[in-house]
């Protein structure tokens, strides 16, 4: 016996494509993590101030962050703990990255709350395992 379903009721059966914010101010970077995500199939929003990231990533609803931190300035560091500190955002898994591997960066970003830390080059060239293990339930 096949079950019909009415069309107007098939928009519910169609999961959207989740949404990665992309934090960035290097505009050649956000392009290339914004094409990559959007061959993974996710729906990308980027935004270049950190004071708009927390907010942002709640009334978006987001999946993931990605978040460029070169310079690692304070306002980067402040915006993910923000997040963290929002109950309605502190299960978004951050991924922040720079272009060089700095251990003292990484270390800083790590204990401000990003969930991994990685060089502007593993992102690009590992991203869809990237997403898959930021996305892991622990």
């Amino acid at each position: 016996m096949a079950l019909y379903l009415p069309a107007r009721f098939l928009r519910f059966a169609v999961m959207s494509e989740p949404l990665a914010l992309v934090l960035g101010q290097r505009g050649v970077i956000a392009s290339q993590l914004s094409e990559r995500l959007e061959a993974q199939r996710y729906r990308v929003k980027t935004i270049a101030s950190p004071a708009e990231l927390a907010p942002t990533a709640e009334g978006v609803r987001a999946m993931v962050v990605l978040a460029d931190c070169e310079g690692l300035s304070v306002e980067v560091l402040a915006a993910i703990a923000q997040l963290r500190a929002n109950p309605a955002t502190a299960h978004i898994p951050v991924i922040a990255f720079t272009r060089e591997a700095a251990d003292e960066a990484q270390a800083q970003l790590a204990a401000g709350g990003a969930t991994s830390v990685v060089t502007e080059a593993a992102i690009l060239d590992h991203l869809p395992q990237l997403l898959s293990r930021a996305l892991e339930l622990p």
